[in-house]
């Protein structure tokens, strides 16, 4: 995954993408919408009262895809509540960032978008040009 700007990456064929979502200072309630391009997310691990934060993943199919995060907030208990969210694949990790709860907001989107590119190509060995013959 390369991070291409805010929300925006660069992933290859087959790259699996891990997202985790927390809540800090009020109940998890924060959901992840479907894929415009047909990946599936496996929860990898399930936000609960003692641990409010969930982990999900998908792997990136063969085509351009969008995905959109949609984190929805009940009534905000005190001030400074918020949500934590990262994103990462393969050693790269953008976030966490900071969401924050706003009172009297239901709902906030936040959208991701994925380009998917072609692997790079490992340098093949060079030929050494031949050298000149010595005359003589």
């Amino acid at each position: 995954m390369k991070i291409t700007g805010p929300n925006q990456y660069e992933v290859v064929d087959g790259e699996v993408i891990r997202v985790t979502v927390e809540a800090v200072g009020i109940p998890y309630n924060a959901s992840y919408g479907p894929h415009t391009n047909g990946a599936l997310w496996t929860i990898t691990q399930h936000a609960t009262a003692q641990i409010p934060k969930q982990i999900q993943e998908f792997t990136v199919p063969k085509s351009d895809g969008r995905f959109e995060i949609t984190y929805g907030f009940g009534p905000a208990p005190a001030d400074g509540a918020h949500y934590l969210r990262t994103v990462e694949s393969g050693g790269v990790v953008d976030g966490p960032f900071r969401v924050r709860v706003i009172e009297g907001f239901s709902n906030l989107s936040v959208p991701y978008f994925f380009d998917t590119v072609q692997p790079a190509k490992k340098n093949a060995k060079k030929k050494k040009p031949a050298g000149k013959k010595k005359n003589g």
